[in-house]
């Protein structure tokens, strides 16, 4: 989500987590840096329980003429399988990258398996299947326009 020269939404914050609990949520850090964002601790982190996400928040948009400003982006992993070397894995990982696309810092989020430094490629014949479900929710209520009894009465503010 939010690929290396392709995001260039400028979401100032992500976070992510499970259906419990936010597990992660801070600021998208500024700069001209791309890559993970703080090296090995930002590969293979594990995403444990029901429905665990990934979430893109608070467009800063940057005079933007994009309607993809007015939304926040989301994944939910609702499957996830992975046979590596014969051993069967269901706790989905993320990557966290950052990129840099016209100057706007971004966090992009890429699903995966569990990092290993001594073992950085995958055994041959290993398998991975995963069902994501992609979210856009509405970031402005003012640009909303669907029918959703939970959000047109929600307050402004959590928008």
């Amino acid at each position: 989500m939010a690929t290396d020269r392709y995001g260039d939404n400028a979401y100032q914050k992500y976070a992510y987590g499970n259906s419990t609990h936010v597990d992660f949520d801070g600021t998208v850090p500024q700069g001209k840096k791309t890559g993970y964002l703080h090296g090995d601790s930002d590969r293979g982190i594990p995403l444990d329980g029901d429905a665990p996400w990934v979430l893109l928040y608070d467009n800063a948009g940057l005079g933007s003429s994009l309607s993809e400003k007015y939304g926040n982006v989301c994944y939910i992993v609702r499957d996830y399988k992975a046979v590596i070397g014969g051993v069967i894995h269901t706790t989905p990982y993320i990557n966290i990258y950052q990129t840099n696309n016209a100057n706007h810092p971004q966090v992009s989020f890429e699903l995966g398996i569990a990092y290993n430094s001594s073992r950085p490629h995958v055994p041959k014949g290993s398998k991975f299947t995963a069902t994501v479900e992609y979210l856009v929710l509405p970031a402005d209520k003012s640009k909303y326009y669907g029918q959703s009894d939970y959000l047109t009465a929600l307050d402004s503010s959590k928008f």
